[in-house]
């Protein structure tokens, strides 16, 4: 992971600026198609080190290629003052849940279940205007890798744990399935995963965002 961390950092933060429009020709040519679509937004030129058993819910659907890796670190525009900040530093300490675009009743729905208390933050991917909004934070996207990353999940919650790999990707109608399966995950597990502190993965979780977006 130290290597290929350093091979993207060398792409991603070259000063050449022939390497950089290269770079950034493959990048939107990938883009435009579905192989390279999938490659580039699954990150699936990174090792497979994803945790498949524990507290992750793994379900059918989108964004599940996300589950049980470490969430990425991209650039956000954080409300009200639409200061650019890491995502980490938005989800602070603890869990977090993102609602990818989803509306108020999504909200409403998530909140009849008893999921992890968390830090909820509402992801505006179409909006450089965020609004926090309740007891949510809003966020948008400063650089364009946090619509890479969330690419296809409109409608769709991203539940992260504090050690910040995430443990699910979940429409609201299956919230409280995944209440049930992260209960039964940690039957026995006691506070383990509440008592994790979160790492600061800025640097290389950053660099896995920038490889793939120029």
């Amino acid at each position: 992971m130290i290597d290929l961390s350093v091979r993207l950092g060398r792409i991603v933060m070259t000063t050449s600026r022939g390497r950089a429009r290269l770079r950034d020709l493959l990048v939107r040519t990938a883009m435009h198609t579905p192989p390279g679509r999938r490659y580039l937004t699954e990150m699936r030129y990174r090792p497979d080190t994803r945790v498949r058993s524990g507290v992750v819910v793994r379900l059918d659907g989108p964004g599940q290629p996300l589950v049980g890796r470490p969430l990425p670190q991209p650039r956000v525009l954080r409300a009200p003052h639409h200061r650019v900040t890491r995502l980490d530093d938005v989800l602070g300490q603890g869990w977090g849940l993102l609602g990818i675009g989803v509306p108020e009743a999504a909200w409403t729905t998530v909140g009849r279940s008893a999921l992890p208390n968390a830090t909820h933050v509402d992801v505006q991917l179409d909006d450089r205007s965020p609004r926090d909004v309740a007891d949510r934070v809003g966020i948008a996207d400063a650089d364009g890798r946090l619509e890479i990353l969330f690419a296809g999940l409109t409608e769709h919650f991203v539940l992260v744990r504090p050690d910040r790999l995430v443990a699910a990707v979940f429409t609201p109608d299956r919230a409280k399935g995944v209440e049930e399966e992260l209960r039964r995950a940690t039957v026995g597990a006691g506070d383990v995963i509440a008592a994790v502190p979160a790492l600061d993965l800025g640097a290389e979780a950053q660099l896995d965002i920038q490889g793939v977006h120029p």
